[in-house]
């Protein structure tokens, strides 16, 4: 246990996937804290209007300066000057450091690199502060050789005019915090995993990476803990997921590989026959008998139709309409609905963008189709537990209340309180809401429909 962190259920070990990772430490059930973190540094998105300091989103004023970083109190102003560092920060900025023809300091990982370079400059003093230092500089970073061109030329241009501007640290020293921060630094998020900034945790960059994780990251404040989704057993490692789970296995490793540096050979990806999220998002409707092939089969076992060609017109067709705009009353947009499962990656895009078009259009009966269209997908998916699973269905829940169908509002509320409490944790605030909910259509449900809670 520190002021930094507290790894309660796991432990550093040397991992078989390479490198250092977490196991734990006894057997673990699902919903339980495996570790909980302080970030070691972080920065809030430009587009965002949340505190510097503590993430809260009722801020009162922002630097007079350079006008990036905003507060929710005085307290945090001093905080954010101090211990963040912004005072340094700021005068960086107004210099307006400038490549590329545009200030970098305004992209997140280029504030991240300076946020994370003067607190390493700080007194060591503190024995905490001096092991979080070393605990950063065992983290691996991201290897020159393996970045692509365009990040390298990136990266070098950086570090040079870092090191110029702001007067503290060598070229090379940058050229590493860039290469550190590109392969562990996480985004931040809220409840409902909308993501806001990017940080440092560096417990959290000690786990590795599987597709189908036993673990999964929770935001409280500025902590940020990892949550076990499954039953873990002694010594088996602790792994959370560095890419889109819903994406299929050429996507990801394609992902991982340009992000991360490192081909992924976790159970999912070498068992992708076998495996049935896997087998979910890679198969398609054969257009004659209606029957599911999977990708790469170039007969379809039911009717010997030829559907070599199938899979990859349709998911040209399925781009072209979701970047159209026009997917609603689109018959092009219902052929892909017909051919393409709707757990399959572009299907469950497409329909997050929809929901989400639906809530601003205040087209409340469409929203709730898709959203129990996504619910019952990222249910063959994502498997029993994960933080999408349990956004959505508490969505769902809420849109079925409003619409007046509390007996289904009921069952889904319940179950996004219980998905919640494992995801997200029992202290986390969604969770008051849900009941707050939840008691309203219990209570709804006794009353006369003119007295209801949804629609009149």
């Amino acid at each position: 246990q520190s002021t930094w962190g507290f790894a309660m259920l796991s432990q550093v070990f040397p991992s078989p996937l390479g490198g250092r990772g977490n196991a734990a430490i006894r057997t673990i059930k699902p919903g339980q804290e495996v570790l909980t973190c302080q970030p070691f540094t972080w920065v809030i998105s430009p587009t965002e209007r949340r505190c510097d300091n503590c993430f809260k989103l009722q801020v009162k004023q922002r630097c007079a300066e350079c006008k990036s970083s905003y507060y929710c109190s005085r307290e945090c102003v001093v905080a954010g000057q101090t211990k963040l560092g912004h005072k340094f920060e700021c005068a960086v900025m107004q210099q307006g450091l400038k490549t590329h023809n545009r200030n970098p300091l305004t992209r997140e990982i280029v504030r991240l690199a300076v946020r994370t370079m003067w607190r390493r400059t700080q007194s060591d003093a503190d024995r905490e502060w001096y092991n979080y230092n070393k605990t950063i500089d065992e983290l691996t970073s991201a290897q020159p050789s393996l970045l692509n061109e365009e990040t390298l030329n990136d990266f070098n241009a950086l570090s040079q005019g870092l090191a110029h501007y702001v007067g503290v640290g060598e070229v090379q020293e940058w050229f590493r915090v860039l290469c550190l921060l590109q392969v562990n630094a996480v985004r931040i998020f809220d409840e409902e995993l909308r993501t806001f900034g990017l940080a440092l945790y560096p417990l959290v960059a000690v786990i590795n990476h599987s597709c189908s994780p036993n673990c999964v990251l929770a935001m409280n404040g500025k902590s940020m803990s990892v949550r076990s989704i499954k039953d873990i057993t002694q010594g088996e490692e602790i792994t959370i997921s560095y890419c889109d789970m819903t994406f299929p296995k050429e996507v990801r490793q394609r992902e991982l590989l340009t992000g991360y540096q490192f081909q992924c050979a976790c159970e999912r990806c070498s068992n992708t026959q076998s495996d049935p999220s896997e087998q979910a998002i890679n198969s398609f409707r054969c257009p004659t008998c209606h029957n599911f092939v999977s990708v790469g089969v170039p007969k379809c076992l039911s009717c010997q139709r030829d559907v070599s060609d199938v899979y990859g017109n349709m998911l040209q067709v399925c781009e072209e309409v979701i970047k159209s705009n026009q997917v609603t009353q689109n018959d092009r947009w219902e052929l892909c609905l017909k051919t393409l499962p709707t757990n399959h990656y572009r299907i469950l895009h497409a329909l997050e963008g929809l929901m989400f078009q639906n809530l601003t259009d205040q087209d409340y009966e469409s929203a709730r189709k898709h959203a129990t269209m996504l619910v019952d997908a990222y249910e063959i998916v994502l498997g029993r537990f994960h933080p999408l699973k349990s956004v959505k269905l508490a969505q769902l829940g809420k849109l079925q209340a409003h619409l007046d169908d509390l007996s289904n509002a009921i069952t889904n509320l319940q179950a996004a309180m219980g998905a919640y409490k494992v995801t997200h944790g029992p202290d986390s605030p969604i969770i008051t809401e849900i009941e707050a909910n939840l008691a309203a259509c219990l209570a709804s449900q006794q009353m006369p429909a003119s007295g209801r809670i949804g629609r009149k």
